[in-house]
């Protein structure tokens, strides 16, 4: 999986849990404060990833779900670029 693939994906899962227009959210947005996102939906998106590319995907501690792009970045395997 390419990284704009792995934003795309991203993207869409985390607006479908809040019903919004994904042109909404940055990659950069903080998905806990831009949307609310807590840790049920943390792990919501987690399930929903593997189920969408049968990847196992663990998050160590909650900033590694804290933005699009994080997330992004660790499903393909890349540094997180600051």
């Amino acid at each position: 999986m390419e990284y704009n693939d792995a934003v795309e994906l991203v993207t869409r899962l985390v607006c479908g849990f809040r019903n919004v227009d994904p042109a909404q959210l940055a990659e950069t947005d903080d998905l806990a404060e831009t949307l609310g996102f807590d840790s049920l939906d943390a792990a919501e998106l987690v399930a929903a990833i593997h189920k969408e590319t049968g990847r196992e995907f663990a998050a160590a501690s909650p900033q590694d779900l804290s933005t699009v792009r994080i997330i992004a970045t660790r499903l393909v395997g890349q540094e997180v670029a600051a």
